[in-house]
């Protein structure tokens, strides 16, 4: 291969462990290489998406646009349009990013990530009979069942809770060991966190308390997990309970010591106020979701979307 060529290999290494490494330089050494590389081969398409794909994970929303444009320009296809429809949503540019995933959808009608971004947007649009249509349609196509976690949110959100209801419960009979095995607890986890959200919506406390307890069995490691179970464990006034969820929390993430919500429900733990409601279920655009790093032997052409999948936004996924 080529000396461009050999370093945007290198960064996609880097990427791929990054994911299971949480050294910081890993990410610096890609963006480095993919840098490099387009210095090198200016017309280097791969490059540009996955310096792009980066900058998305990272939320500099505006660089990624950069680069995706210039992919695009050189060698369109479906991830990309998918990826850049994401960009224009974190933008604010919702019609633009409709666009995109319009043609995303186009060029293949029947994948399920494009359709629940696609379902995103129009949500966002107040369009929800487009919204469901998309999102029904990625329910019969997706192999990791987040389509149907993300309906069941969107029903949470619709205040349809015996549908929400049904789709998490089929998640949870029929595919535990699946998901297990695919690696995606963290994924996983966020169907019983939804369903607990639910539950918590509907006034059912102790319900919320035992999903969220499961969520956090699967995966200890998220700080909204705790508070959300801190929320509950204050509406059913067992303060000690809530205090130790809070605790995690911010051991997990010192920085959850000044979110308003985790000083509102300290504020709870001593006195008569209420903490603050559940946030919406629809995901908020903040960030890309991430799926497992994909096998080698994918080419770097098809890799974008294997990484960045815009099913759910890991700092608050839904």
């Amino acid at each position: 291969p080529s000396l461009a060529t050999a370093y945007n290999d290198r960064g996609e290494i880097y990427v791929s462990k990054s994911y299971t490494d949480k050294d910081p330089d890993l990410v610096k050494r890609a963006l480095a290489d993919f840098t490099q590389a387009i210095r090198l081969q200016p017309d280097l398409e791969p490059a540009y998406s996955n310096r792009g794909g980066l900058y998305l994970r990272r939320k500099d929303y505006t660089a990624a646009l950069k680069d995706y444009d210039e992919a695009i320009r050189l060698r369109p296809y479906l991830g990309l349009f998918n990826d850049r429809g994401l960009i224009h949503e974190n933008l604010g540019s919702l019609d633009l990013a409709l666009a995109d995933l319009d043609e995303a959808v186009r060029l293949k009608p029947t994948f399920f990530l494009p359709l629940m971004n696609r379902a995103r947007v129009n949500e966002k649009l107040g369009r929800f009979d487009l919204a469901l249509t998309d999102l029904n349609k990625a329910v019969e196509d997706d192999p990791l069942y987040v389509a149907l976690n993300r309906r069941g949110v969107f029903y949470t959100s619709r205040g349809r809770f015996d549908l929400a209801a049904q789709d998490f419960a089929r998640i949870v009979k029929k595919v535990p060991d699946e998901i297990i095995m695919r690696n995606i607890n963290f994924e996983f986890a966020r169907v019983y966190l939804n369903r607990g959200n639910m539950f918590y919506e509907k006034g059912e406390f102790q319900k919320a308390v035992t999903d969220y307890t499961t969520a956090i069995g699967i995966n200890d490691h998220a700080e909204s997990f705790f508070i959300a179970r801190a929320r509950a464990y204050l509406r059913l006034a067992q303060r000690k309970k809530v205090s130790s969820d809070l605790d995690a929390a911010v051991k997990l993430n010192p920085e959850m010591e000044r979110n308003p919500e985790v000083q509102a429900l300290r504020a709870g733990i001593n006195g008569p106020g209420a903490p603050l409601p559940v946030p919406t279920l629809a995901p908020a655009a903040t960030a890309p979701a991430i799926l497992p790093a994909p096998p080698a032997a994918v080419r770097p052409s098809e890799r974008r979307l294997a990484f960045v999948v815009g099913v759910n936004q890991y700092s608050n996924l839904s």
